[in-house]
């Protein structure tokens, strides 16, 4: 299928732009011809796609591997020739070309490693300079992203590039997209997610939510439908320091997506990659081999041998006797990208295909199949640009993706406990089905769920935008867009399953639509003879969101149903039935003045109303000050040496808007038990509700030494959250028991960002260049109106994190062990602190050697720590007795009872609190353990492959990825990173390990 669809996509592509393509090879007679090579000043290296314009001809060529270029068909006359590459400075040359005769230009590129003078648009809304933004914003171009070949999805590709994002994701699972955040924690009640725009289309892009209860459904976030292929460009504002005139909704910080585009300047261009790989998973549990010697079980289920010497094996075991089996992974994408005149044009489409690396052969139900769980998905993105006068520019883009999923049966009901060591064992809860011989007799080992958990996935997304540039002076643009994400569910737990016998159907359907609206305009100025610069910007931005969700089950099937269907159930539940829609605008205007080209000062104002607030909230206002002084432009500085350096700091506000019906007194229908309709109270409501507002103060500098070869970035911020929504507990008099948001709470972050670039080697054979980062941050609750709020409580499991004022959000607390080390009885502390849950210190690096300039060997690393998590596998385990690393103790315990305390007397008190088989003595709250670690998260070797080996050809390259090679950590449960869903990051229960994924990349530009 999926060789089929590929030659379907590259036949309708060479269909569609043959004929350009066509005439842009046809060549001409009595013209000259412009080549040469172009190489960095510094070590002499040859630089490759590098562009090469002449803007009077629209005509260019872009360099290959070797530098080389070629204009050809050029008429006698002088012209321009500009020279461009990210990372470098810019070069302008003037050629005269002859008739019948080739002008040789060989151009030299100095690095530009920290430019000042690039455009970013996120955080301004238009297009401004870097030097003239006094707040830090983070570009991650093509090339960052591509070095992660490995990389299924954006959120993946964005991992550990910029200081202060971080991800949580509640399974490694095909198809499972992260949750990302920016600088900690802002809000209690109101989500963490940063506000995502693709080519200035606002996109829904929050958690949609599993969509099968206890059934392996997995939380997705819509930019996983976003390929790392597809991107130019990311750029990412972390505060509300810098996403004032984004509004309401901004505090989160703001990301921002820009695609690929065509160029008339250039030839036709194709691009084509191909890719190959596997999942496997990681070892979880500790690294030693003696007390953890088949990873926790998930690598052996034959003969297993629990506390007491019981071996037990698992009814449902492959043959081979491991559970772990290679999930296969292809992907394949195409693009192609050109103009012609004043028409641009970008097209593209991709499909993959993962695997889990989950062998379910071992049972009946999964006869036949290689892995019980897999993501297929494809799409098409199209970009288009039409110049219709010289002041006048029309852009369209528009993409679509698919999905289907299929989920390993994972989570916490025993009907999908693939993942769930915990159950397994002797001490399990999961009992032999009907028809088995030994019908109601305890399940020893493991049980593959006869279920279908399916997800159907979709996004389509399109925008216009029409921009006109009046004259040097004034320029202005509107822009639609739309968005459309939604999933739909089906989990079918067959006739005949182990916890429904009879058959249980569920189907789910959630969807998000998003429009936006958005005007913009600007006008410049020169004041005081040319040395004061002005800039006015004014613009207004409107968007609504619609979110309907709906899920019903169906039950007691009479018969044997292959392909079920809910009129074929006795018993049909409607689950949920839920509309929402909020509208946010307003208006904003800004206000930069800039001093000789180095000291710029920007003022902003947003105005701004949500729909969600209470009927008593007007518009709201958000300041913004900020100031860029480029000290490095000034005549006393020794920029021989320290050629840049800048100083930069700002100050302003954002929101974050109540949920939709947080501010609307509401009820709920209910049904007697007579079957007599009737309604209770649901929420009580506030007419007073307003936005959570964050004020940020932040203060950095930039700077660069020796020509680029030192590069540092350092930023510190302090945000407070002011009016944060805190659930609140009303008296019952008033005859509303539900909690209610209530604008009383105050928030803080604080913490310090730092990158440092070192080029350690320049010469023209070999580079290297490393990269270092680290974030530092504290959160803390100031004010909670005196509230405590369970976070991530489990009722089951008994275990929950905190807000508390006074402590980090969310903060983790337990029975702690005061005496751990202690040969001795353990002393308990119930309702003790133990730390923050998310971490507060991640350090970094990138580094990057390349030889001979066709052999990059590249590597990713990233170190977390200061946080805690619910090791909750460990201690379901120990109940059960197969948690091998406690079995010493657990043989010390029974000697004990047995009358024999010498072993016992000599473990230490954490050991004996923790490891011990006597259910009284085991808690949940015993097992917080801290996560720290340090990932090797990608290798990476890219080899330019000679040219004439692929005919037509401009250039080719062969990349091998490898992720997850190496953890190091000293937790005890699946995996330091493990959640039991991506919004409770404090408790690994249920979860799977991560993947190892290894890959080989073919990518050939044509």
């Amino acid at each position: 299928m999926i060789r089929t669809h590929k030659l379907l996509l590259s036949g309708l592509l060479a269909f569609m732009l043959a004929p350009q393509s066509l005439l842009a090879q046809v060549p001409a007679e009595g013209m000259g011809s412009i080549e040469g090579i172009v190489t960095e000043t510094r070590s002499g290296r040859s630089l490759g796609t590098v562009q090469v314009t002449i803007p009077q001809l629209r005509r260019g060529a872009l360099t290959n591997p070797q530098g080389r270029f070629t204009i050809s068909g050029v008429p006698a006359g002088s012209y321009t020739a500009e020279f461009s590459v990210l990372g470098f400075k810019s070069e302008n040359r003037t050629v005269t070309v002859a008739a019948g005769q080739p002008v040789v230009v060989n151009v030299e590129l100095a690095e530009n490693v920290l430019s000042l003078d690039e455009l970013v648009v996120t955080g301004t809304t238009t297009n401004v300079r870097q030097r003239e933004v006094g707040t830090a914003v983070s570009q991650i171009d093509a090339k960052d992203i591509a070095m992660v070949r490995g990389a299924s999805g954006l959120g993946q590709a964005l991992q550990g590039q910029v200081p202060g994002l971080m991800m949580s994701q509640s399974g490694p699972q095909p198809g499972s997209a992260p949750v990302i955040s920016l600088r900690g924690r802002k809000s209690i009640s109101q989500g963490d997610e940063p506000l995502f725009f693709v080519d200035g289309v606002r996109m829904y892009a929050r958690a949609t939510g599993a969509t099968g209860s206890g059934s392996g459904g997995m939380p997705f976030n819509p930019i996983a439908h976003i390929k790392p292929e597809d991107i130019e460009r990311v750029e990412v504002v972390r505060g509300a320091a810098a996403t004032t005139l984004y509004g309401t909704e901004a505090s989160n910080g703001v990301i921002q997506i820009f695609t690929r585009r065509g160029s008339s300047d250039l030839p036709t261009r194709w691009d084509a990659s191909v890719t190959a790989g596997a999942n496997t998973l990681q070892w979880p549990g500790p690294d030693d081999k003696s007390i953890n010697p088949d990873g926790l079980g998930y690598f052996n289920c034959v003969d297993r041998v629990d506390v007491k010497g019981v071996v037990y094996g698992d009814i449902t075991c492959p043959k081979d006797g491991d559970w772990v089996k290679p999930g296969l992974i292809q992907r394949y994408h195409l693009g192609v990208s050109g103009g012609l005149g004043t028409f641009t044009y970008a097209l593209s489409g991709h499909l993959g295909d993962e695997d889990a690396p989950i062998d379910g052969s071992g049972n009946d139900y999964y006869a036949g199949v290689d892995h019980v769980g897999y993501s297929r998905d494809g799409g098409v993105r199209a970009n288009f640009g039409m110049s219709f006068t010289p002041s006048i520019h029309a852009d369209w883009i528009s993409s679509l993706s698919m999905n289907t999923a299929r989920w390993v049966p994972v989570g916490s009901a025993s009907e999908s406990v693939w993942s769930a060591p915990m159950q397994r064992g002797t001490g399990g809860s999961i009992r032999l089905p009907a028809g088995d011989p030994n019908a109601g007799a305890l399940a020893t080992g493991l049980h593959f769920s006869e279920l279908d958990a399916m997800d159907y996935r979709r996004q389509i997304m399109t925008g216009f935008n029409l921009s006109q540039v009046v004259n040097s002076s004034f320029d202005h643009k509107v822009a639609f867009g739309y968005d459309l994400s939604d999933v739909n569910g089906e989990h079918w737990y067959h006739y005949g399953h182990i916890s429904y016998l009879t058959g249980r159907y569920q189907v789910s359907s959630w969807e998000a639509r998003t429009t936006t609206f958005d005007y913009s305009a600007n006008y410049r100025a020169r004041l005081m003879g040319g040395e004061l610069s002005s800039t006015t910007s004014a613009g207004f931005q409107a968007n609504r969101e619609s979110i309907q969700s709906w899920g019903q089950t169906g039950t007691e099937y009479s018969v044997f149903f292959e392909v079920p269907l809910l009129s074929n159930a006795s018993i049909r539940t409607v689950n949920n039935d839920r509309k929402s829609a909020v509208v946010n605008a307003g208006g904003y205007l800004q206000q930069v003045l800039g001093y000789k080209d180095y000291l710029f000062v920007t003022a902003g104002l947003r105005l701004d109303g949500n729909s969600a607030s209470g009927s008593g909230m007007g518009v709201q206002a958000y300041p913004k000050l900020s100031v860029s002084y480029v000290l490095s432009d000034m005549d006393f500085w020794p920029s021989e040496t320290f050629e840049l350096f800048r100083l930069r700091g700002a100050v302003g506000e954002a929101g974050k808007a109540p949920g939709a019906f947080d501010a609307v007194k509401s009820w709920a229908s209910i049904v007697s038990g007579d079957g007599i309709g009737g309604f209770t109270t649901g929420a009580l409501g506030n007419p007073d509700l307003g936005p959570e507002r964050s004020r940020e103060f932040e203060l950095g500098f930039d700077g660069s030494l020796y020509g680029g070869r030192v590069t540092t970035e350092v930023t510190g911020f302090l945000q407070r959250t002011f009016d944060a929504l805190v659930p609140m507990q009303y008296p019952p008099s008033q005859g509303f028991l539900s909690p209610q948001p209530t604008n009383v709470g105050t928030l803080q972050n604080k913490g310090m960002e730092a990158n440092l670039g070192l080029g350690l080697l320049r010469l023209k054979n070999y580079s290297w260049d490393t990269d270092l980062m680290m974030t530092l941050l504290r959160s803390e609750a100031i004010d909670l109106d005196g509230e405590e709020i369970a976070y991530g409580f489990s009722e089951f499991s008994g275990s929950r994190g905190w807000v508390r004022e006074g402590y980090p959000i969310p903060a983790i607390f337990g029975t702690r062990i005061t005496n751990p080390d202690a040969i001795a009885d353990p002393i308990l502390e119930t309702d003790s602190y133990y730390g923050p849950a998310i971490p507060t210190h991640t350090f970094g690096f990138r580094t990057s050697l390349t030889i001979h300039n066709n052999l990059t060997v590249s590597a990713f690393g990233e170190y977390q720590g200061g946080s805690y998590i619910q090791n909750q596998t460990g201690q379901r385990m120990v109940l059960n007795g197969t948690f091998t690393p406690c079995f010493d103790a657990l043989h010390a315990e029974a000697q004990m009872y047995a009358g024999d305390p010498t072993a016992y007397n000599q473990l230490s008190a954490i050991d004996r609190a923790k490891c011990s088989a006597n259910a009284n003595n085991q808690s949940p709250d015993r097992w917080y353990e801290k996560n720290d670690f340090f990932r090797l998260r990608s290798v990476n070797l890219d080899y330019t492959l000679p040219v004439h080996l692929i005919p037509g050809a401009q250039s080719a390259s062969l990349g091998l990825s490898a992720s997850n090679l190496l953890t190091i950590t000293d937790y005890w449960g699946n995996d330091p990173e493990s959640r039991s869903s991506a919004d409770l990051p404090s408790i690994d229960y249920h979860a799977m390990p991560g993947y190892k994924t290894y890959t080989a990349s073919l990518n050939v530009t044509f």
